[in-house]
């Protein structure tokens, strides 16, 4: 097998050496015959003639040859390329049209697929993914991961999770040389990416900041994206000040590339800690009568099965909805959930599946915040909401 191959490509990358050997190769056996017949008394005019005559045609014994180290197929090949490229020459325009719509398509089908790939089926670059699960509430298509603080605090109270972080989607007004800049971000919680297990490509991340505000200067983490188109990856852009929507943050760390938020279609961009948000929302902290789109991420504790850990979740779940101060309508008792975290949430995922045809599906996977209209959700059989923002 091996020499077949060798053979092959001989005739197909060194093609004038196999040319030249495969005519030494008929001579040698045409006159290794007449010289045969010469033994036997033939003149040499008749025995040369009668050696042509035995082995045919030249070109018709090299083509046979040709063909069978797959020389002919390459040969018919370059033929068709050659004679494609002349009539493509001639229709200037069509070939313009023909090449434009193919790099077009190949171009779309990339960016599709490498979607699709990101969005529905990639793991979070995070530490044991697996181990990681949103705290929701509900059952059946009823399902939300919306919370309040409140509750966060009392998941984290009860000692049942290893770590219980949250963050929060926003889209963040930022002061740029050039003017200001519209940038996809969230507010985390203060433990939020020692939980997850964030990399870093340089500095820090929240590990142990305070959710509440505290007095100190207020800090920033940015993607490796954002580092890139903003601060060209200069290494000494830890430290330096950022103006957030009049406010001056610092800059502490960057992650990883290949880390984005846990919504897929959502770059998270900039990370802002939680004790920011009071500023703007002063009963932030303390509202229990309401249902925000802060997301609650849950690492189960190493000697805590999944199940045990649905169960714990549930009930306390259940204990907290029960209480007054929530205000919950008469005999809805919500049922608490654990949801696999480790790709992401499915909020993007399921609007990947749903609403792939519509003309929200560009806007959906766009650099910029995920957005989809009532009207496409409605149309792929999505509830709406009972809550005020779409968690």
């Amino acid at each position: 097998m091996l020499p077949q191959l060798r053979s092959a490509a001989r005739a197909l990358f060194r093609r004038e050496e196999f040319e030249r050997s495969m005519a030494d190769e008929m001579r040698f056996h045409r006159e290794a015959y007449a010289e045969d017949l010469i033994r036997d008394g033939l003149a040499p005019d008749e025995a040369y003639r009668r050696a042509r005559i035995a082995f045919g045609s030249e070109a018709s014994v090299q083509e046979e040859c040709r063909q069978a180290r797959g020389a002919r197929v390459a040969d018919e090949l370059g033929q068709d390329l050659r004679y494609a490229a002349r009539q493509l020459a001639r229709s200037a325009a069509f070939t313009t049209a023909a090449v434009l719509s193919l790099a077009l398509g190949i171009g779309a089908n990339s960016a599709i697929f490498s979607l699709m790939d990101a969005v529905l089926y990639r793991t979070l670059p995070v530490a044991n993914p697996d181990r990681l699960y949103f705290l929701a509430h509900g059952s059946g298509d009823d399902v939300s991961t919306s919370s309040n603080y409140p509750l966060l605090e009392r998941y984290r109270s009860s000692g049942q999770f290893a770590s219980v972080t949250a963050s929060s989607q926003m889209t963040f007004t930022v002061a740029a040389p050039d003017g200001l800049e519209r940038v996809d971000g969230q507010y985390a919680s203060g433990n939020y990416h020692a939980t997850l297990g964030v990399a870093f490509a340089l500095g820090r991340g929240f590990a142990d900041e305070p959710d509440r505000p505290d007095g100190r200067s207020p800090i920033a983490v940015i993607s490796d994206g954002y580092w890139t188109r903003r601060f060209a990856r200069s290494p000494d852009v830890i430290g330096r000040p950022l103006s957030i929507g009049g406010r001056d943050v610092t800059i502490v760390g960057v992650t990883a590339p290949g880390f984005h938020g846990m919504i897929p279609g959502f770059r998270v961009d900039l990370t802002l800690p939680l004790s920011l948000r009071s500023t703007d929302d002063p009963a932030f902290f303390t509202a229990r009568d309401r249902w925000i789109s802060l997301r609650l991420v849950a690492r189960l504790r190493p000697d805590r099965t999944v199940a045990q850990s649905q169960t714990a979740a549930s009930d306390l779940f259940r204990r907290y909805w029960a209480e007054p101060e929530n205000e919950r309508p008469p005999n809805d008792v919500r049922p608490g959930a654990l949801l696999p975290a480790g790709r992401g949430s499915d909020f993007g995922r399921d609007m990947a599946r749903h609403c792939g045809c519509c003309s929200e599906w560009s806007a959906l996977f766009s650099s910029s915040r995920a957005r989809t209209s009532r009207t496409c959700r409605l149309r792929a059989g999505h509830r709406e909401p009972r809550r005020s923002r779409c968690a």
